[in-house]
């Protein structure tokens, strides 16, 4: 009497070999389409790609309670893109009403030659055999594509090679007609795609059932696409398998690895990435400052946008790009929507919407999948929907406003610190050594993007530029004076290089690190040219009851212009700064050959 099996491998060691492993070809036929509302239509490398990777995806398992009520591991379904054929019109153009002997046009093509049919899909980067296979007239290409497809593509349906066929705005009538006929004859055979029209025709007149959201291509991305065709394939597949098995589509998983889900980046990368929209904010609304009076009203216009939507615009659309890149344009078209409408002048609840978003467009994505939801009409609800409820849920929770709150509250705490006599050195000393230490990217430079969330300069801003930028010119002068030697030529050349980055890019301050732990007495020196230079600055606010505001990443020059009425206290804090560094330099270095010269006598 035989017994029931009751481990994973005792029921793997029972599945014949021809069914532990499934292997699925897919062929996609098809063109840039019609109209031009597609995004994305000009990439069709890109549209390729993305349709591999996502079948790539398509994973295989037991049914729930094939062999009692055991779970069992999942296991890859062997799915790729084995065949393309795909025309692309130049210059974005649509084929509606094209002129074939004046239109140029190229075609692409996966597997349709000899070279392509040896090579082989890297299993680790599941990378495609793209060409280009023919370049020419609209006419030629078709012709071409015409005879690939009779000789190709048709061959390998009759020999039962293709298991699906991916239709993306084809020609049935005549380009693709031979694949067609044969897939009308063969209902094995697996059909989605998109495009109206030719969807149409291949239904009512070639006879084929289509699967999944097959419809319109309208405002469709070559993400949306993708995904609809292989979540269609998946299920479809599914239909098809044994009664023990079924196929699903895995969308946590990243197409190089199956056992490693998708990292996303954390918060405070997504807006220290955003430093350059703030930088330049900051600068633009200082040069409308000083502009004519007989300009103000041109002015004023500028000023409010930049004050209050532009950064929270940007934080909100790189953070939904950041959680939810793989949506394209359309979380950028629902995070604008939501940073210029509902979160005017808080950078964290844009954040925060383009997170939500992200996941909402996922959500969004995933559902109307499920209930076969054509691609437009998705493309509809994620680039319009998922914004507008964002918008709504932030504004009617009064999030934006507790948000706004917080960062005032931030801003407002800081600048009351400053009132106290020697504030100003440990705020220097702190940032000096945490530069060192690793909190400049984790904690100061979110502090300083924070502080300028309205579109000003910041005062850690101005901590940034005397205690780490400058410090390092300082150390990196002194290295000039002291190390023409011979043996010295290295240290020479990148703190040569280290000055002229510094002073003119705001950057690079990191060369100082090695020659500070070198020396005690540079390093010590950094410090108090650190703490020395932020307590001028912070004396010198308290005598003007005014602060100033600057940045670093921009020249020297542009960081004293940024302090505004405060410029020249800001000079005499960057004199400082280089001065103290720059005498600890020289110290230290002479101290060092000192040292060494007595080492060798010796």
């Amino acid at each position: 009497m035989s017994t029931k099996p009751s481990t994973w491998k005792e029921i793997f060691q029972d599945i014949p070999a021809s069914s532990q492993c499934s292997s699925l070809l897919v062929a996609l036929i098809g063109s840039s389409g019609g109209g031009v509302a597609t995004i994305g239509h000009t990439d069709p490398t890109d549209l390729l790609t993305n349709v591999n990777r996502e079948l790539c995806r398509i994973r295989r398992r037991f049914r729930r309670g094939s062999f009692g009520n055991q779970v069992h591991e999942n296991c890859r379904c062997s799915v790729q893109l084995k065949y393309a054929l795909f025309v692309s019109v130049h210059g974005g153009k649509g084929l509606d009403g094209a002129d074939q002997d004046a239109v140029v046009a190229t075609l692409y093509t996966v597997g349709c030659d000899e070279q392509q049919q040896q090579s082989k899909v890297n299993d680790d980067s599941n990378l495609l055999s793209i060409k280009s296979a023919y370049t020419g007239t609209l006419r030629e290409v078709n012709r071409v594509c015409q005879h690939l497809d009779n000789n190709v593509l048709a061959k390998a349906i009759d020999s039962d090679q293709i298991s699906a066929l991916i239709c993306i705005s084809c020609d049935p009538k005549n380009v693709h007609a031979s694949s067609l006929q044969r897939c009308a004859k063969n209902k094995k055979i697996v059909v989605t795609g998109s495009g109206g029209s030719s969807l149409s025709f291949i239904s009512n007149v070639c006879g084929i059932q289509l699967v999944g959201n097959a419809g319109g291509s309208v405002a469709a991305t070559n993400y949306t696409r993708a995904v609809s065709h292989a979540y269609a394939l998946a299920r479809a597949f599914s239909n098809l398998e044994e009664e023990s098995y079924e196929c699903y589509y895995d969308s946590s998983l990243d197409n190089t690895n199956s056992q490693h889900a998708i990292i996303r980046p954390n918060i405070i990368s997504v807006l220290n990435s955003c430093l350059p929209a703030f930088v330049a904010v900051a600068i633009t609304k200082r040069v409308l400052e000083i502009l004519p009076s007989d300009v103000a009203p041109y002015v004023q216009d500028l000023l409010h946008p930049l004050q209050w939507i532009a950064l929270p615009t940007v934080c909100c659309v790189i953070s939904a790009l950041s959680y939810g890149k793989e949506h394209g344009s359309t979380v950028i078209m629902a995070a604008a929507m939501v940073g210029a409408s509902a979160c005017q002048g808080s950078i964290l609840a844009a954040l925060l919407a383009g997170y939500l978003v992200s996941r909402l467009a996922d959500r969004v994505l995933w559902t109307c999948l499920f209930l076969d939801v054509p691609s437009t009409m998705i493309n509809l609800l994620i680039g319009g929907g998922a914004g507008a409820i964002v918008s709504v849920v932030l504004v009617a929770s009064r999030t934006v406003f507790l948000l706004r709150s917080l960062t005032e509250l931030f801003r407002t705490m800081l600048h009351s610190i400053m009132l106290f006599r020697g504030s100003g050195f440990v705020i220097g000393c702190t940032f000096c050594y945490g530069s060192k230490v690793g909190w400049y990217h984790k904690y100061f430079l979110s502090c300083i993007l924070i502080e300028m969330e309205r579109g000003d300069a910041s005062f850690l801003g101005a901590v940034d530029e005397l205690t780490l930028v400058l410090v390092c010119s300082g150390i990196c002068l002194a290295n000039l004076v002291c190390r023409r030697r011979q043996e010295h030529q290295e240290d020479f050349s990148i703190s040569k290089r280290a000055i002229w980055i510094n002073l003119l890019c705001g950057d690079f301050i990191e060369v100082a690190y090695p020659f500070m732990d070198q020396s005690w007495y540079i390093n010590t020196m950094a410090y108090v040219a650190s703490g020395v230079s932020t307590e001028v600055l912070l004396i010198i606010k308290q005598q003007q009851h005014s602060v100033a505001l600057s940045s670093a990443y921009v020249p020297f020059f542009v960081s004293v212009w940024l302090a505004r009425e405060e410029w020249k206290a800001m000079a005499a804090a960057c004199l400082v700064s280089v001065c103290i560094s720059f005498v600890g330099g020289l110290i230290g270095n002479l101290t060092q050959f000192k040292t060494q010269n007595l080492g060798k006598n010796d």
